[in-house]
């Protein structure tokens, strides 16, 4: 799996969406089904961090969301402080189930996220 991003300094979208999915029985990708990472009385949780090349965080568990429970889809909506500056960043998403059980995402690796300079430098 390719887990690259990219995105413009300063701008908010587009946002950070992943779809995870899981082997079926013949080793094709079938969309996992995260029912046991969310309920709808707001007690589940899904973060995302971001860090620098130093390790330094820029993003330290923010909130992030789930957008389709049953396919397997979350996503990360920047702020503007969030791509502030370019550079190269490495992130992940923390998913903690009703029983407290954490799952990162990915689970191998990182997202690299590149943010670009833009032109008008502000």
């Amino acid at each position: 799996m390719v887990n690259d991003f990219s995105i413009k300094r300063n701008d908010t979208l587009p946002n950070l969406s992943l779809r995870i999915t899981s082997k079926g029985k013949l080793g094709e990708k079938i969309p996992m089904d995260l029912s046991n990472f969310y309920n709808n009385t707001g007690n589940t949780r899904c973060s995302f961090s971001m860090i620098d090349s130093c390790g330094n965080y820029k993003i330290n568990q923010n909130n992030a969301e789930f957008i389709c429970v049953t396919g397997g889809t979350i996503q990360y909506v920047f702020k503007q402080e969030d791509t502030d500056e370019a550079g190269k960043f490495k992130g992940e998403f923390k998913l903690q189930s009703i029983d407290g059980s954490i799952m990162s995402v990915p689970s191998i690796g990182f997202i690299n996220i590149e943010i670009y300079p833009d032109i008008s430098n502000k």
